[in-house]
């Protein structure tokens, strides 16, 4: 190794912050903020009519590594869960959003999504025509 090829101190600790401020300005994770179209608001209010299947897909998402957030969002006015999957899941860096009336039905529209609509994997291209507001919250 020749004296130009070394990196002196100094110089790395350029690089570093150098790449420390260009991941900063990454976006860690993309929203997932997918709306139910109607025929989708209609299954998804029979679904969550059954608190049992609600909570078995809650512990299947905890079981599978995923993180869950719940806090009301002043943007919606309403409940918001945010479900957050481990870093090596094929869902990695995005994060899925359910809204609801009341905690319960915001974490059952979000776990809706994530085991009926999506089947587990957060890939989409269209979104939904309606408003995105559940007028039956």
């Amino acid at each position: 190794m020749s004296i130009r090829d070394r990196e002196y101190p100094h110089e790395a600790a350029a690089r570093r912050r150098k790449d420390k401020a260009e991941a900063d300005r990454r976006p860690d994770s993309e929203f997932v903020n997918r709306e139910l179209d109607t025929e989708e608001i209609k299954g998804y209010r029979l679904w969550r009519e059954d608190a049992g299947t609600v909570f078995e897909e809650l512990d299947n998402a905890l079981e599978a590594g995923y993180k869950i957030s719940i806090k009301y969002d002043d943007y919606s006015a309403s409940p918001c869960v945010f479900l957050f999957p481990s870093g090596d899941n094929e869902n990695a860096g995005k994060i899925l959003t359910g809204r609801g009336g009341t905690a319960f039905r915001a974490l059952a529209e979000c776990l809706y999504k994530h085991a009926v609509v999506f089947r587990g994997s957060w890939n989409w291209s269209r979104r939904a025509g309606n408003s995105g507001r559940d007028e039956g919250w």
